[in-house]
């Protein structure tokens, strides 16, 4: 039983642990995801184990902290790959803004072709934030939304103030996202002939602004973050 792990590092280890002895099986769990009798029998019985040789199984007091557990979290791998995604995505709205000039003077007969690719582009700046949405809800908040709507559920919990940080988006920029969603929606699940791309445009024009609003709140994200990790440290 694991906490503190990324999403990643479990699915490389289950593979690791594949086939390691005919005799029995190596199951991963995340603590966070099993019910509380489970999780109070672990707690109580389990040897814990680490590389380094501490004790990774660091209980506070169950008044101060959910359920008791503490988790640690690598927060400058997980503010880099923040940085990382946030630079692709700065780079696709910039095509996007250029794009949106070159439409006003292109022929008729071409446009169509400009406003596909602001398509492609808006569903991919949206999949860049969900993939910075995923990574923290995995590695800080330990829960990762399931179901048919969890993009969806996703976008919620990200607005939600979590035991681990503050809420990550604001209750203004919720439901910007949420048109941005819907639109990526239609993009990968409509037919081309089907979609108004003209549509594009509309998501388009705002979307310089939007990123900068998200940004600006993942900057307070991870100066909370590192505020937390020089605490700890201390």
């Amino acid at each position: 039983v694991v906490w503190g792990v990324s999403y990643d590092k479990c699915l490389d280890a289950l593979w690791e642990t594949k086939g390691l002895d005919p005799e029995f099986k190596i199951d991963i769990i995340n603590f966070k995801s099993v019910d509380r009798l489970f999780r109070e029998r672990i707690l109580s019985k389990a040897i814990p184990i680490d590389k380094a040789g501490t004790d990774v199984l660091t209980l506070v007091n169950a008044s101060d902290r959910e359920n008791g557990e503490t988790y640690r979290v690598n927060r400058d791998e997980l503010i880099q790959r923040i940085t990382d995604e946030r630079r692709k995505i700065e780079r696709t709205v910039r095509g996007i803004a250029n794009a949106l000039q070159d439409i006003e003077i292109i022929a008729a007969n071409h446009k169509k072709y400009v406003e596909r690719t602001i398509a492609s582009d808006l569903a991919e700046i949206y999949s860049g934030i969900e993939r910075i949405f995923e990574r923290i809800a995995r590695e800080v908040d330990m829960e990762i939304p399931r179901g048919s709507r969890w993009h969806n559920d996703l976008l919620e919990q990200m607005a939600e103030r979590q035991p681990e940080r503050p809420a990550v988006i604001s209750p203004n920029t919720l439901p910007r996202l949420k048109e941005l969603l819907d639109f990526r929606h239609k993009v990968n699940n409509i037919y081309r002939d089907e979609l108004i791309y003209e549509k594009a445009e509309e998501h388009a024009k705002p979307i310089g602004d939007l990123f900068a609003t998200v940004s600006k709140e993942l900057d307070t994200l991870i100066a909370f973050l590192t505020e937390t990790e020089g605490t700890h440290e201390g």
